[in-house]
């Protein structure tokens, strides 16, 4: 009975000759300046590629919003005085740590407007904080009659057009 070889398994004979040749030199194996030779694209991946820089436009658009000077408002979050002034002149990414302060520091809402665009009035953050704190249940209940109040809406929206328009205006006397 023979036995089917698998790519691990050519992966693994390939790797013991390599290994084992007369020619192989384990000095040139090893890259020169290994240590800084290291590429971060993995790590900035988040940055370039998903959200494509959009969220650092709507960051200096919410700064320059802010009435606050920038040596203030780095201040406020808590980094350096110029924190701010070279964020924006410099367009860098700001470590996590900084941008959640800087986010905090520019209010609620920031965060959500400048990581997925959505810009939140205060009874919006109020409302989705009061349903955030119900439990599975609580949040399944308010779901159902959000539902049911949207299709109530839904319906009675063209009627209330259709019965606007149908009234006489009353006419007003000087």
């Amino acid at each position: 009975m023979f036995r089917q070889t698998s790519v691990q398994d050519k992966f693994f004979e390939f790797f013991k000759e390599c290994s084992h040749s007369k020619s192989h030199n384990a000095r040139n194996s090893v890259h020169v300046n290994a240590r800084n030779n290291v590429h971060a694209i993995h790590s900035t991946a988040c940055y370039q590629i998903a959200m494509k820089n959009i969220w650092l436009e709507r960051l200096i658009e919410l700064v320059e919003k802010d009435q606050r000077s920038f040596r203030e408002l780095s201040k406020a979050a808590g980094c350096g005085p110029n924190f701010v002034q070279q964020l924006i002149k410099d367009r860098k990414d700001p470590r996590a740590s900084q941008l959640e302060r800087l986010l905090q520091a520019l209010g609620p809402g920031a965060d959500l407007y400048v990581l997925t665009g959505l810009q939140l009035s205060n009874m919006d953050l109020e409302f989705l904080k009061t349903v955030s704190s119900l439990d599975a249940d609580g949040r399944r209940a308010a779901l159902t009659v959000l539902q049911k109040m949207q299709d109530i809406q839904s319906v009675q929206g063209p009627l209330r057009v259709a019965q606007d328009k149908e009234k006489p205006k009353a006419e007003t006397s000087p």
